[in-house]
């Protein structure tokens, strides 16, 4: 297995410089942040990590937009009422 140093060293061949790859690195946000987040983001982003998992990213951040209008923008009380027929 490769070290980490290693597979950064890659990346930064490949992208020109750390600095570039630095500017692309998500950085996790504080419990301030978090908590100030309201349930419908939060929500949203639970989902988006999730359809990540399992698809190329590319493609869930293409059909975000539609993900957002089929959610109704994640509203909690919307998404509880939803049924399994609701998925077909």
């Amino acid at each position: 297995m490769r070290s980490f140093s290693a597979i950064y060293d890659l990346a930064v061949q490949r992208k020109g410089s750390a600095d570039e790859i630095e500017a692309h690195v998500m950085r996790p946000k504080g419990p301030d942040e978090i908590a100030a987040m309201p349930d419908d983001r939060y929500l949203a982003l639970m989902t988006r990590c999730i359809f990540q998992a399992g698809f190329n990213w590319k493609v869930v951040e293409a059909m975000w937009p539609g993900f957002e209008a089929a959610f109704e923008g994640f509203d909690i009380a919307y998404c509880a009422m939803l049924h399994d027929e609701d998925f077909e």
